[in-house]
């Protein structure tokens, strides 16, 4: 059995290794990618739920995803900016405010750049001109759009950490939560409110977004 301070040197040779590493075999995305990566996975996961109803945990994960890379990549601007956290988009406000630029100021705008932390599920659907409604409120919203990704971000963040308990979901309400998420998709991919120039089209997500919707029928009807 290794001791500690063999695992650490195991460890770390592993990571010298990497770095070592010439294999020109390296995994490379960007947000776009990564969304129609996100997409693809979701129509594969919906078929696979015909064959495995417990997968629906990680359809639920991949509408979520998807909705969230969709948000993110609709909302960044040529600044970079446009999706990140509240704090960071008032920062950048302000220093347009003042009358300041990138070019006289750019210690300090590249000092925001580096800052990365994106707004959460909830902020980035909002932005996009969803209401969901706070905790608290879910049980007053009557708009089932709404409602729906309140309760997908509910779901995800449930199975994302998931509690010591068991639990049972009535499939027909989850397949229609994700079956909006999917309306919501679509109707975000047609719009032509984005902030720069998307590195997606169409013609790409069409032919999956058809088949997610065939599979749906093929598993209300089978």
């Amino acid at each position: 059995m290794e001791d500690g301070n063999s695992q650490q040197n195991s460890g770390l040779q592993f990571f010298l290794d990497l770095l070592r590493n010439d294999d020109p075999r390296w995994l490379s995305t960007n947000e776009f990618d990564d969304l129609l990566a996100n997409l693809q996975a979701l129509e594969a996961l919906i078929w696979a739920t015909s064959k495995k109803p417990v997968l629906w945990k990680w359809v639920i994960i991949a509408a979520h995803t998807t909705l969230q890379s969709l948000a993110i990549c609709k909302l960044t601007r040529t600044d970079g900016f446009g999706a990140k956290r509240d704090d960071i988009e008032e920062e950048v406000a302000d220093f347009s405010e003042d009358g300041k630029n990138t070019f006289d100021d750019n210690e300090e705008f590249s000092a925001l750049a580096a800052k990365e932390n994106m707004a959460n599920f909830p902020t980035l659907m909002r932005r996009l001109g969803y209401d969901l409604p706070k905790p608290k409120d879910a049980r007053l919203e009557n708009d089932a759009t709404n409602l729906a990704l309140f309760f997908l971000h509910d779901f995800r963040s449930t199975y994302a950490h998931y509690p010591p308990v068991q639990l049972t979901l009535v499939g027909s309400q989850v397949r229609d939560i994700v079956r909006i998420a999917v309306d919501v998709m679509e109707l975000e991919f047609k719009k032509s409110d984005w902030k720069r120039r998307p590195l997606i089209t169409l013609d790409e997500v069409t032919p999956l977004l058809a088949s997610i919707r065939r599979r749906f029928e093929e598993i209300e009807t089978g």
